[in-house]
């Protein structure tokens, strides 16, 4: 329920202490459906930072008693892992991911593409798509941020062009000098083989159930 005061009545975002008779039926109602669904969620998301820690601690004892096994005095839990149940019908997969961001040579990689694709003609080949594929790799999203997925795939188109177009080979050097590793972040993920044998991802938010 929403916050109240000693008397009952309801604080609303600015502070405001408001009796409850003076709060309309629906924005009630509205009170009542987002905190059942809060703790409902809250529940969960608990209960899933718990299954990972034990799941990630039951890891790291796996990887340490199969080094000890081995002659080794640990195993890079930093790495990327696929394990199967015996009878093959459960994956575990746990994968870790570079958090990257770009530096301002990323700002100089943009404006010298455009410039190279602002000085073909109108209408040559691949132009129109290479200069969508720019905008769209080089604009901030909400946040403010540039995505690495979009700018790696345009270097990549571009790396087939440096032959032939010294100017976009420099392109390609300041992205991949501009890069910045921020931080990293694990992922754990639980996969079930289906009848036709192919493996099904167990869905762990509620985008994908």
């Amino acid at each position: 329920m929403a916050v109240k005061d000693a008397k009952g009545n309801w604080i609303d975002p600015e502070g405001n202490h408001i009796p409850e008779k003076y709060v309309p039926a629906h924005e009630r109602r509205e009170d009542v459906l987002v905190m059942t669904a809060a703790e409902s969620m809250l529940a969960i998301s608990e209960a899933m930072q718990q299954a990972k820690s034990m799941i990630m601690l039951g890891i790291e004892q796996y990887l340490s008693e199969l080094a000890a096994e081995n002659g080794e005095d640990a195993l890079n839990v930093g790495g990327n892992y696929t394990w199967r149940d015996f009878s093959g019908v459960y994956k575990v997969e746990l994968r870790n991911a570079k958090i990257q961001q770009f530096d301002d040579r990323i700002k100089v990689a943009a404006q010298k593409l455009e410039r190279v694709i602002d000085g073909w003609a109108m209408g040559a080949a691949g132009r129109d798509e290479l200069k969508s594929l720019a905008t769209e790799a080089f604009e901030n999203d909400e946040q403010g941020r540039i995505s690495p997925g979009k700018v790696f795939r345009l270097q990549k188109r571009l790396r087939g062009m440096t032959e032939t177009t010294p100017e976009i080979a420099e392109v390609v050097r300041l992205i991949s000098e501009s890069v910045l590793v921020v931080g990293r972040k694990q992922y754990i993920s639980l996969s079930r083989r289906a009848e036709d044998g192919s493996w099904e991802t167990v869905p762990m938010d509620f985008a994908r159930i």
